[in-house]
């Protein structure tokens, strides 16, 4: 009996494949690989087997959007379905004569029209 493949999909996670299979929802049971013989099938009864899955990752990229239009980036990683906080201001050093506007914080547009992001704010 080999295991297959999984066909089912879960928003914001993937199938882990190391993991593959296991006899308990929460994946403490008894772990089965994908496609990997199990040997002969000797079991007397049915055997429910649950996917076990791993929340994706994601990056939060912070660009400087300078006037000057030198741009720089700072990356971040975070989790799905896991709580983030924003940055602070001085994530990039302003140049002289700006200071960054803490009350518009971030923006998803580099004109200030897209979502908006308060600065250190938990977001989950």
């Amino acid at each position: 009996m080999t295991q297959p493949a999984n066909t089912f999909s879960f928003s914001g996670y993937t199938f882990n494949t190391t993991k593959g299979w296991s006899t308990n929802a929460d994946g403490t049971g008894v772990h089965y690989e994908v496609n990997k013989s199990q040997g002969t099938w000797t079991r007397t009864s049915d055997l429910h087997l649950y996917a076990q899955w791993t929340p994706n990752q994601y990056k939060v990229i912070y660009h400087s959007n300078l006037p000057s239009g030198t741009e720089t980036t700072q990356e971040f990683q975070v989790t799905y379905n896991t709580a983030w906080s924003t940055k602070a201001e001085d994530l990039f050093a302003p140049p002289t004569g700006y200071t960054f506007n803490t009350t518009k914080g971030w923006n998803t547009n580099a004109d200030g029209t897209g979502v908006h992001y308060e600065v250190n704010k938990s977001q989950g």
